[in-house]
């Protein structure tokens, strides 16, 4: 019970991630403000851990939440009758391309905030946010 209560607010981000990740899967609106919910928890426990590239990545779900709300409920006309979304694989001459992106923007990212933050694990938290 003590990391409990030593980390209440990161477990609350994982208590609502998995709800809003289940509430997605049942395709149910609540999932936009739960995320919502969550995304703005995990800003601030990322921000609390010097994970600064996760608190940019997770701002950045916290404004698409709010648009995926928004859309959900204003956006009707817009939607498309269901389809089925059929799983690919990325064409072999973007591959080289796509890892370029990748490494130079975890590259770039991680040399910032190495050197103009005192971000925890600057490298590593720019590749899973690049990526």
């Amino acid at each position: 019970m003590e990391f409990i209560a030593d980390n209440w607010l990161a477990v609350i981000g994982f208590v609502t991630g998995l709800l809003c990740v289940w509430l997605l899967i049942k395709e149910n609106i609540f999932t936009f403000p739960l995320g919502l919910l969550y995304a703005m928890v995990t800003v601030v426990v990322m921000m609390q851990n010097k994970l600064y590239a996760d608190v940019l990545l997770n701002f950045y779900y916290v404004l698409m939440n709010a648009y995926g709300w928004y859309f959900w409920l204003r956006g009707g006309g817009m939607r498309r009758a269901q389809q089925t979304l059929e799983v690919g694989w990325l064409p072999a001459r973007q591959r080289f391309p796509v890892t370029a992106v990748i490494v130079l923007g975890t590259a770039s990212m991680g040399w910032y905030f190495a050197t103009y933050t005192d971000a925890s694990l600057a490298y590593a938290d720019s590749f899973t946010t690049v990526l």
